[in-house]
């Protein structure tokens, strides 16, 4: 586990990291109601995705079709990927607050903390099942001036990472 803090002057840790086998997976370790928060917490970033990803690939077929409807599909995925982006970056704000303590005694209450738990066990099924790459590219899309560029892009994203 993460949750370590090493004494540079003393050259030895204060509190170590927990050393835990190559298949670990923290998921089995949480308890029904905290392993129901980390569900929710992904389905909602997988909704996410899977939005952004049918809003650019209704916007393209609308492009292709010549439909009257491509400016409200352009809106759509403007949206969706703004929202992405937002996901994507209360994901990290929320690792940072959780990963960044300033004692020994927030590492010490960290390594026991049951919510620590639930946001390190949400965020490490967030990256293995690749949906914390999805979330990067699509928000560095956000904004993008060329949306026909950005559809396609979104689409490739979720194809490549999933």
């Amino acid at each position: 586990m993460s949750v370590g803090c090493y004494d540079i002057k003393a050259r030895s840790w204060l509190t170590g990291p927990e050393l835990k086998p190559a298949g670990y997976d923290p998921y089995k370790e949480l308890l029904p109601d905290a392993r129901k928060q980390v569900d929710v917490l992904v389905d909602d970033i997988r909704n996410a995705i899977m939005k952004a990803r049918e809003d650019a690939e209704l916007y393209l077929s609308a492009v292709e079709e010549g439909s009257q409807a491509v400016p409200e599909f352009e809106r759509q995925l403007k949206n969706s990927l703004f929202e992405a982006k937002h996901v994507w970056e209360l994901a990290k704000q929320s690792r940072q607050a959780l990963s960044s303590p300033e004692s020994i005694e927030d590492v010490k209450r960290l390594k026991n903390s049951r919510t620590w738990k639930i946001a390190d066990a949400g965020f490490k099924l967030m990256d293995k099942f690749g949906y914390l790459a999805v979330l990067r590219r699509l928000s560095q899309l956000d904004g993008e001036p060329d949306t026909a560029k950005a559809a396609e892009e979104t689409v490739k994203a979720v194809e490549e990472e999933f």
